[in-house]
């Protein structure tokens, strides 16, 4: 949501720095690795104009690295 967004006004990874908080929170949320502060969610809503629920639903939905790490555990566990 977050990419169509910065597509659609024409935004780069830098614009996103004063909403997200730095260079890399931007990589880490646009990859997925990191989710979405109640804070950035205001702030994104805020430059979008555009639900929180919008944003949060989208939040939700993508794995964290921690839970997928998990499942590789338990998956090699389950191997061995």
């Amino acid at each position: 949501m977050i990419r169509h967004l910065m597509d659609q006004h024409g935004l780069t990874r830098a614009d996103l720095v004063p909403i997200l908080g730095t260079a890399s929170r931007v990589s880490e949320v646009l990859r997925g690795e990191k989710g979405l502060s109640m804070t950035m969610v205001q702030r994104l809503r805020a430059r979008f104009r555009v639900p929180a629920e919008l944003l949060l639903r989208t939040a939700a939905q993508t794995p964290t690295r921690r839970s997928e790490t998990r499942r590789g555990l338990t998956a090699e566990v389950g191997r061995s």
